[in-house]
């Protein structure tokens, strides 16, 4: 997954499908890595909710995303629970923030 990820983020013209399938095998494999059916199913129930805040809408988040993305991979590698905890409410803060704003300027 990491070495999809810097694929992604190395590519100088990357394709929204390529995006969406590495973030999407990415987040699958973390929520079904916590053995928790309920998170799991809650994880891609709010990824199918805000896929049309994309690469393409919002464009600010896409490297920014994939950096986050790297550092709880990172965290997970280590097995530095509390570091992999404050790397995903980073990410998921910054994709919140990232809509509201988006949604905002409609």
């Amino acid at each position: 997954i990491e070495a999809g990820v810097r694929r992604v983020i190395d590519d100088p013209k990357p394709r929204p499908a390529d995006d969406w399938a590495i973030d999407s095998r990415l987040h699958d494999t973390i929520a079904n890595a916590s053995g928790n059916l309920l998170l799991a199913k809650m994880a891609l129930e709010l990824r199918l909710k805000t896929r049309m805040f994309n690469m393409t809408r919002v464009p600010e988040r896409f490297r920014v995303g994939h950096m986050e993305h790297l550092e709880i991979i990172a965290a997970i590698r280590a097995g530095d629970r509390e570091v992999a905890k404050a790397a995903v409410r980073k990410h998921i803060d910054g994709v919140k923030s990232a809509i509201i704003r988006n949604l905002s300027e409609v």
